[in-house]
C-alpha cells in the first residue's frame, strides 16, 4: 500500500493505491469510510459472527458496485483488487483521527481458529507473521 495521511484533530484521510492485489485482514476501533477514485473495482471482505461478506467498491452501479463503503468499527476486513494486473485508487476517512494504537493486523492462525469455514479467503488475505517495528 502506498499513500500518505493528513491528520487533523478530528479526521484522518489517507489515499491508498492498492498496487498489490490485496490489503491484509485487519481491524480498527472506529468506522472507516472507503471512497473509490480510479482503477479496478475492489472487494472489501468482512468477517464477523454472521460469516464472510463481499462488498464491491467501484463506479459501475449496474454491476452492484458502490463508490464508497463504510467498514463498521471493530470489524475484521481486508480488500482485494478485482482485476488482475491492475490497481485500485481509494481513500479512507477515519474520525476521530487515525491512531496506530487502535489498528490491529490479524494473524492468519487467529482467523483460521475463529473462522475455519472461511479458510480459502483467509489463506489468501490473512497475514502469516507480523513483523515487529
Amino acid at each position: 500500500v502506498i499513500g500518505f495521511a493528513l491528520t487533523l484533530n478530528l479526521v484522518t484521510s489517507a489515499p491508498l493505491n492498492l498496487a498489490k492485489t490485496y490489503f491484509s485482514f485487519s481491524s480498527y476501533k472506529d468506522d472507516e469510510h472507503w471512497f473509490f477514485h480510479a482503477g479496478s473495482p475492489l472487494v472489501v471482505h468482512t468477517l464477523d459472527k454472521n460469516g464472510h461478506h463481499k462488498h464491491l467498491v467501484g463506479l459501475e452501479l449496474n454491476k452492484g458496485e458502490t463508490p464508497h463503503f463504510i467498514v463498521p468499527k471493530n470489524t475484521i476486513f481486508g480488500s482485494q483488487v478485482l482485476e488482475k494486473n491492475s490497481y485500485s485508487l481509494v481513500s479512507c476517512l477515519v474520525s476521530p483521527g487515525f491512531d496506530f494504537a487502535d489498528f490491529e493486523l490479524i494473524k492468519r492462525a487467529e482467523l483460521l481458529k475463529e473462522f475455519p469455514q472461511h479458510k480459502e479467503i483467509i489463506e489468501i488475505m490473512g497475514i502469516k507473521k507480523i513483523k515487529e517495528v
